[in-house]
């Protein structure tokens, strides 16, 4: 079984779930993760439609453009872009098992997509390459967290993961 829930990734002086617009979320399932640069990410498993509901105020509140991906049994995530101003982005990653799970199919073109995350990511002060956000909006991993974590790569908010070195090799 894999994991239900919702992360939430801001960019503020102190952790994510110190704010008012969090509030009704309740208690995060893990400490909130520092990603770099002032970003967060926490993750509510219990949370339910309050935390996508926050996004607005969240964005308000921190006075910068904040993420939230809802995720399904680790197959695929809804996820929502906004700014402090209210302009939103909405994509599914593992788009097909999305609509699987019977996610409405989204009508906007992938270039339009595309234009959305980067002026997004121009609001958060942030510069991404246009073909790394579209691979990582693209792409498909065995868990939709490892494409989630991509996207985050791919925007510049958290740092690419090392691999660790195996005993022995």
């Amino acid at each position: 079984m894999g994991f239900w829930g919702r992360f939430l990734v801001g960019r503020s002086q102190s952790p994510l779930p110190e704010f008012a617009a969090l509030r009704d979320c309740g208690p995060p399932e893990v400490s909130p993760q520092a990603l770099g640069n002032g970003w967060w990410q926490v993750s509510y498993q219990r949370a339910g439609p309050s935390a996508g509901a926050a996004l607005p105020a969240l964005a308000v509140e921190t006075a910068s453009p904040v993420l939230s991906a809802y995720v399904l049994d680790s197959d695929c995530a809804d996820v929502v872009g906004v700014t402090p101003s209210g302009r939103r982005w909405h994509a599914y990653l593992h788009e097909h098992t999305a609509e699987e799970y019977g996610a409405p199919p989204l009508t906007r073109q992938p270039d339009e997509l595309l234009r959305q995350v980067l002026e997004w990511a121009a609001q958060a002060g942030l510069a991404p390459g246009p073909q790394a956000v579209a691979a990582a909006l693209d792409a498909h991993h065995t868990f939709v967290e490892e494409t989630w974590a991509g996207l985050l790569v791919a925007l510049g908010i958290a740092a690419p993961v090392e691999p660790r070195p195996r005993d022995g090799s």
